[in-house]
């Protein structure tokens, strides 16, 4: 590997070093930016409650972002929802994690999801700020539609890499009649 983000390979004989660019690398496997997840699907019923919490907090005369934290309980073996400390406003949510003292050896911090009450679900400039930790982070926007828009995506160690909502949430599912 080189500092130009190419791989080259280098054969050292006894006619001095022979150094080419390696385009279709069979010693390696492919690999893709994503995300493979190792535990089940957030159920669509959690996220309908959060949904609901994040409406609670607007109005016609005021909006505001808000916060949750979504928990994978090691011991119950399913997810939960954590509300830490926060001021809100219009566009910000400043949460106060240092009274936040869930044990990690039961509780798995998964995913945090944030409401952009009217707005667009699009991750902002602060987002990219504040979402900094490995894990996954979800919005929501136009919570004053019938149904919110929704944005996810993943950070590892602060690189962003969008996905597909249905790699974290269950989806409306797709039950109907054989016949139709």
């Amino acid at each position: 590997p080189s500092g130009d983000g190419r791989m080259y390979e280098l054969r050292k004989t006894e006619m001095g070093e022979f150094i080419v660019p390696k385009y279709n690398l069979v010693e390696f496997s492919q690999i893709r930016a994503g995300f493979i997840p190792a535990l089940p699907l957030i159920p669509m019923a959690l996220l309908q409650k959060i949904i609901s919490f994040f409406r609670c907090y607007m109005s016609e005369a005021q909006e505001f972002e808000v916060l949750a934290h979504i928990l994978w309980d090691k011991a119950e073996q399913e997810f939960t929802v954590h509300i830490p400390k926060q001021a809100v406003s219009k566009a910000r949510v400043d949460a106060d994690l240092t009274q936040d003292h869930l044990p990690e050896e039961r509780y798995l911090h998964y995913a945090d999801i944030h409401s952009h009450n009217s707005m667009a679900a699009r991750f902002s400039f602060v987002d990219d700020q504040d979402e900094q930790a490995t894990r996954i982070y979800i919005v929501l926007g136009r919570l004053d539609e019938f149904f919110p828009e929704i944005s996810v995506r993943m950070s590892c160690g602060g690189i962003y890499q969008e996905l597909d909502p249905g790699m974290v949430i269950e989806s409306l599912g797709a039950v109907f009649p054989h016949d139709w």
